[in-house]
């Protein structure tokens, strides 16, 4: 059982924190710093699934991932309170639209529910799509230089 928890939470939810914590970056200009980054990836990915595990409410595990992303940008003084504030709200629309897409087209092809999906190994296998796609949003994003906040 700690097994399938350990492994949910390494392959889904750090990731996905590592993600909406180095898309902001991207459109905010900012160099990501990993020393910096990845701890609180960590950190948040397993606050995020904890938060989820304890609570069983989507909504609550997005809105305490929102303050924490803001709060962690906000720590390293990656950039005002506004603009943070807003590149992590469009952050977290990719984010989510990603994922409906993903669940919605597997839901398409395979007659799963999605809101009971409790096989780990196809559990990840859709998340992983998800944060490919994220990360290479991320990349395009980060290449060709499309901050949002270019003076």
């Amino acid at each position: 059982m700690l097994t399938k928890h350990v492994l949910i939470t390494m392959f889904i939810y750090i990731p996905e924190a590592l993600l909406t914590l180095c898309i902001p970056l991207a459109l905010l200009g900012v160099k990501v710093e990993w020393k910096k980054i990845l701890p609180m990836g960590i950190v948040f990915g397993t606050v995020m699934y904890t938060v989820g595990v304890f609570t069983g409410n989507y909504i609550i595990v997005i809105l305490v991932l929102y303050s924490l992303v803001v709060g962690g940008l906000k720590l390293i003084k990656a950039a005002d309170f506004y603009e943070i504030s807003i590149c992590t709200a469009i952050t977290f629309s990719i984010v989510l639209m990603l994922e409906y897409i993903c669940l919605k087209i597997l839901s398409l092809n395979m007659v799963i529910d999605p809101i009971t999906l409790e096989n780990t190994p196809l559990r990840i296998s859709i998340f992983a799509v998800q944060i490919l796609l994220a990360l290479c949003i991320y990349h395009i994003i980060r290449n060709f230089k499309l901050s949002i906040f270019d003076e």
